[in-house]
């Protein structure tokens, strides 16, 4: 009588666990969306993500927003290589998204002498089938607007072929480097609608 009693305890304490745990993950999936959504703010007009980061283990300080539309208003950087306006980046398409990006030394100082190969972009967590995205080559592909300002495109390589985005979260990082000792990374998602 007395293993029967610790069984049905046993028992009752195991389905107890196991609908805390089940509680406790669904809380987490809620919080982590609040969380995306408190980040990730998106304008009514331009689908901008902003994103704000203060690197505070880096030798210098960036913060980023991304344009997924930039090709609405049919610039010089959605002329070529196939790119489709005037329409924003979607699974439609492969045009370009902007990376808007801005970067400070660590007493405020704008960092002006930043080019090109300074930038580079990484997306460990995309839609599936998604594309391994590129930087943009061409003449206005790279902008410096002074203050430490800085834009350049990127888009889905178009050695892979079918080159077209994959609508969800793209879950990537912005690489800065001044040197190779100097390199500040700042999270940057954005959504492909």
């Amino acid at each position: 009588m007395k293993k029967r009693n610790n069984f049905k305890r046993l028992t009752v304490i195991i389905i107890s666990l196991n609908l805390l745990l089940y509680a406790c993950i669904l809380y987490a999936q809620q919080s982590d969306s609040d969380l995306i959504k408190s980040e990730v703010l998106q304008t009514e007009k331009q689908n901008i993500v902003q994103i704000q980061s203060d690197i505070a283990s880096g030798p210098f300080e960036a913060s980023l927003s991304i344009d997924t539309e930039p090709c609405k208003t049919w610039p010089p950087q959605c002329s070529n290589t196939g790119h489709t306006g005037p329409y924003g980046a979607s699974q439609a398409n492969h045009n370009p998204i902007r990376i808007n990006i801005q970067v400070l030394s660590k007493t405020g100082t704008p960092v002006t002498n930043l080019n090109f190969g300074n930038f580079n972009i990484s997306c460990p967590l995309m839609p599936p089938s998604s594309i391994p995205l590129k930087k943009l080559e061409c003449g206005d592909c790279f902008l410096s607007g002074g203050d430490g300002i800085y834009a350049f495109f990127v888009h889905p390589d178009p050695a892979y072929g079918n080159t077209f985005w994959r609508s969800g979260t793209h879950v990537c990082q912005v690489q800065v480097s001044t040197s190779k000792s100097k390199v500040v990374r700042v999270f940057a998602p954005f959504v492909i609608p």
